[in-house]
């Protein structure tokens, strides 16, 4: 499977196992996924501080607006991966197998079936 076919700039699939179970909720794996806003657009919002103001003004009027675009593109992106592990990857592995324990079983098909697992990224603020 092709994902950047599906619209997104880059896709990444990382090891969350040493996070809080609270925050991990039990997945040891997350799948992050990213679209590029041009050059062109983050100029025009730099350039125009009151660009979100001035769209409110004119009746929230977002349609050609190129952050919004993707961020339906990202939703449906999101859709689409849920539909795929679901009902693609994650029903045959379990079809094949007699234990159901979700993590370890979600973890061998992202292995099977998608892009090597990177560790969590460090972030500072």
């Amino acid at each position: 499977m092709e994902l950047t076919a599906k619209g997104g700039d880059f896709f990444c699939f990382i090891d969350i196992a040493e996070l809080p179970a609270k925050q991990n909720k039990g997945y040891p794996v997350a799948i992050l996924f990213g679209l590029t806003l041009t050059p062109g657009y983050l100029k025009k919002v730099a350039d125009t501080p009151s660009y979100v103001k001035n769209r409110v003004e004119n009746g929230f009027d977002f349609a050609d607006d190129e952050f919004y675009l993707k961020e339906l593109r990202a939703g449906e992106i999101s859709d689409y991966l849920a539909d795929y592990i679901t009902k693609k990857v994650f029903l045959h592995t379990l079809s094949q197998t007699k234990t159901r324990l979700l993590p370890q079983i979600l973890m061998v098909c992202i292995k099977r079936h998608f892009y090597p697992i990177r560790p969590l990224p460090q972030k500072r603020v």
